[in-house]
């Protein structure tokens, strides 16, 4: 998918002459599990209910070795911790113009969500340059005790970020920030899984069927037709 989106984009900036590029970062929830991939320094981070938090990803900047080692081996070479001296990160879309050396190829980390995890932050750089990881996520809390909502809670880390760079420098990075509710998610899930035991669908099987043969009411059996249909697009 990575590669389809680069070509797509290498495609559509050669016919506007851009040199523009992108980083990436998203994550995917299915089944219990949290996978996360990208190109570029956007960063991922785990919050834990202890109020702790974990780093999900590998930002790629020249400076890392193994990134310096691959643009090195590409004839290119790494200064002022940057390629060729231009550009900050060695993975992303786009970047015609250094394509040798900037790749797409996504680095992807997967887990199980566990009960102590209670949410997720994905940000793009600026945030993460304003403010540490530790301070994001203990942010997230204390302005969920005022029973703030997490699209609210993003908007003022935005304006937080902002209002301090003003005040300290000119500000030219991205600053988005998104949340998302694992623990949420994790209490949707279970509760889903467990209408799904070989117990259950015999239940709603016996009265499907009952339906069928008029013993059971219209209105019963539209309910556990939505909830059979809920899950399988869940």
């Amino acid at each position: 998918m990575f590669k389809q989106v680069d070509d797509e984009l290498l495609h559509k900036a050669s016919q506007e002459h851009s040199t523009d590029g992108s980083t990436c970062l998203l994550s995917l929830i299915c089944n219990g599990r949290l996978t996360v991939a990208n190109i570029g320094d956007s960063i991922a981070t785990l919050a834990k209910k202890d109020g702790s938090c974990v780093q999900m990803n590998v930002e790629h900047t020249p400076n890392c070795p193994e990134e310096r080692a691959r643009i090195e081996a590409s004839n290119g070479s790494v200064f002022h911790n940057r390629v060729d001296g231009e550009l900050s990160v060695s993975r992303a879309f786009g970047d015609s113009e250094m394509k040798n050396l900037i790749i797409s190829e996504p680095q992807c980390h997967s887990i199980k969500i566990e009960k102590d995890d209670d949410f997720l932050v994905m940000a793009s750089d600026g945030i993460f340059r304003t403010y540490s990881q530790q301070h994001i996520v203990s942010r997230v809390i204390e302005l969920r005790k005022r029973h703030m909502g997490l699209g609210n809670i993003a908007a003022t880390n935005v304006e937080e970020c902002l209002r301090l760079e003003a005040a300290t420098k000119e500000c030219f990075d991205n600053v988005t920030p998104i949340i998302v509710s694992l623990a949420d998610y994790l209490m949707d899930y279970e509760r889903r899984s467990l209408m799904n035991t070989p117990e259950q669908l015999q239940l709603r099987k016996q009265s499907s069927q009952g339906h069928q043969y008029g013993s059971c009411s219209s209105v019963q059996s539209k309910l556990l037709d939505f909830s059979v249909e809920c899950h399988s697009i869940l």
